[in-house]
């Protein structure tokens, strides 16, 4: 087998060692690499994962110190330099997009966007490069796919459907919520269609409730919109209700994005040790894939790695399978720097043209209202309940659907809260809407102020079905990181059906507002680059709404039926180069509205499961 051994340091071999081998090379340690990694160590499968980010551990001095509290902030590289601005993606050999770059003055300037965007709008998602990616400091909604949501085609005439259908993969969400250790309650989440084999329990039971879900379900029971129920439902989420051996359990904090402080909510640096301990996985941190290289019958032979330092190091890895599971972006972009497959001028995995294509997020309207009296703002975790009526229905011909889910954090998310609120009153300021005389207060006026201002908020986020359009796409710029190799060029839009869903959200948004007797703070008229026009109200005015990026990255190589018009098929595997996978939310042929990581688990289980089957044959 030869190579580094499990558990070895490859930053310590010199560039003359001779090229590794490893039965499985997993490029990416988010969590489809991690889950992978993890099951193919237990059967004995030597496995080398490679990462292009750092391993550091969670700073929170950089976090503290971060001129805003992103997901980003606890993380290398600092994201905002000496004079607060943004760090030149240019020279940074492991670039990554971040929220700091999506403003009016950054989002096209490729000093400070590592996006290298077109538009016409901007692409409003980000993601992490690290030892453990993305899922480091995700939310933990472990929500399912609906069975309309694999079939698209056959359900409204719309875009396409899954080669796979809810039913093939159910058993895979039981395992992947096990994994997770999600807690919930199948009964709860029995609608639209979603079924549980008889019996089924969730790992853990479903999390209280906040104080203001309660009010919520209270002030909109029966409430009927567009025909439709609206119904309040526990959100399940991978993050322990119950403390275990060793194991604690959510204290409810509202801060818990970046950091869980209890660990209760799943990470994939815990997975990553389990497979480490099995002695048969090797995580290679600080290591950039720059290429993969084909070799006879269209097999993939080996990766070229570049060390993400100033050592120069290079390095060959050789294997019988590859894994690519970087993200829908980075995954796209190795496969297109890899150049010789059947596509030769857009790289390997292409000979249906699809590699890059129908780039899709959940793209969010967010609304923020007051209520008329405290409802506990700011206690958490920051989503326990969701309105998820509005899924689905025979809308879903001419519109999008969404889900709207609770938030527990005030106006946290969508203004900077409580900071904004706070600096206004002390300085006679307000941008937040909340202080129309520009008063400046101190002392106990202060903080009577921010006492009955602050436990008043909250916010709702509709994360809305966005369309595959081919025209949405990933390639290459011409503009390069700090290695020397091309960054993503995007390009991006939404189509009539996902603006119709827009329109609609506005709508549904404005109803829920009114049925819970709160004042409306949103901003209907945004001037912000993310932004779309809506249409107009019941009064006709133009409306133009921000929209905001879920971190839900998928759709740039769709799975199918056929090579001639997907990337990969129902296994996740290449439809040019047997042994090679490429895996997660990029696979997905549509997005539906369930946040995607329980379907990224669950594919990935499902897969490695057919690796190690195919392994034993």
């Amino acid at each position: 087998m030869g190579g580094t051994p499990a558990g070895g340091d490859m930053s310590k071999a010199g560039p003359e060692a001779g090229d590794e081998h490893y039965e499985v090379v997993i490029i990416g340690s988010g969590l489809s690499g991690t889950l992978m990694a993890a099951r193919l160590g237990e059967v004995g499968i030597q496995t080398l994962v490679v990462e292009a980010g750092s391993d550091a551990t969670d700073n929170l001095d950089a976090f503290h110190g971060a001129s805003i509290k992103i997901p980003s902030a606890p993380f290398p590289p600092r994201v905002d330099g000496p004079g607060r601005d943004l760090s030149d993606p240019s020279g940074e050999p492991v670039g990554r997009p971040v929220v700091l770059s999506l403003n009016r003055e950054s989002w096209l300037d490729p000093r400070q966007s590592y996006y290298i965007q077109s538009g016409p709008l901007p692409f409003a998602s980000c993601y992490e490069r690290l030892v453990g990616g993305t899922t480091r400091s995700w939310m933990g909604i472990s929500l399912r796919m609906l069975p309309s949501d694999f079939r698209m085609r056959e359900r409204f005439g719309q875009f396409t459907d899954w080669p796979i259908d809810y039913r093939t993969l159910s058993p895979w969400y039981d395992a992947a919520e096990v994994a997770l250790s999600v807690s919930g309650e199948a009964a709860e989440q029995s609608y639209a269609g979603i079924e549980f084999a008889s019996g089924y329990a969730y790992p853990q039971p479903p999390l209280a409730p906040s104080w203001f879900d309660g009010e919520v379900r209270r002030r909109l029971s029966g409430l009927q919109l567009d025909g439709i129920d609206v119904t309040v439902r526990g959100t399940p989420s991978a993050r322990r209700s119950r403390t275990a051996t060793g194991a604690p359990a959510c204290e409810g904090s509202s801060s818990c994005i970046p950091l869980c402080p209890t660990g209760a909510r799943f990470s994939p640096l815990t997975m990553l040790a389990a497979a480490q301990k099995t002695g048969k996985v090797t995580v290679a941190s600080g290591w950039v894939a720059s290429r993969l290289h084909m070799g006879e019958g269209g097999m993939i032979e080996k990766v070229s790695l570049i060390r993400s330092d100033a050592s120069g190091l290079k390095r060959q890895v050789r294997a019988d399978r590859f894994i690519v599971a970087a993200n829908a972006i980075e995954s796209v972009r190795l496969l297109m720097m890899s150049r010789g497959g059947g596509n030769p001028e857009e790289g390997l995995a292409n000979t249906s043209g699809q590699l890059g294509r129908n780039l899709m997020d959940h793209p969010m309207l967010v609304s923020w209202g007051l209520m008329p009296e405290p409802v506990g703002a700011y206690r958490g975790p920051l989503a326990t309940s969701g309105i998820e009526s509005f899924r689905d229905g025979d809308f879903r011909r001419t519109r999008s659907a969404f889900r709207t889910e609770i938030g527990n954090t005030g106006w946290n998310f969508p203004i900077g809260d409580p900071d904004t609120t706070t600096l206004d009153l002390i300085r006679g300021t307000n941008c937040s809407g909340l202080n129309p005389g520009h008063e400046a207060l101190a002392g106990s006026a202060l903080t009577h102020r921010l006492a009955n201002l602050l436990s008043r908020q909250f916010h709702l986020s509709f994360e809305l079905e966005q369309s595959p359009q081919e025209s949405n796409r990933v390639t290459l710029s011409d503009q390069c990181d700090g290695l020397g190799l091309p960054r993503p060029a995007i390009a991006y839009d939404m189509c009539a059906y996902t603006r119709a869903g827009f329109f609609h959200a506005a709508d549904i948004s404005a109803q829920i507002h009114a049925q819970l007797g709160s004042i409306d703070f949103t901003n209907r008229n945004s001037t912000h680059p993310a932004s779309i026009d809506i249409g107009p109200d019941a009064g006709g005015r133009p409306r133009r709404v921000r929209y905001f990026g879920a971190g839900h990255i998928g759709g740039t190589f769709r799975m199918g039926e056929s090579a001639r018009s997907s990337v990969v098929d129902k296994w996740q595997r290449s439809w040019d180069h047997r042994n090679l996978f490429i895996v997660g939310s990029g696979t997905f042929p549509t997005f539906g509205t369930s946040n995607p990581s329980l379907t990224i688990a669950a594919l990935c289980l499902r897969t490695v499961d057919h690796v190690i089957n195919e392994w034993n044959a």
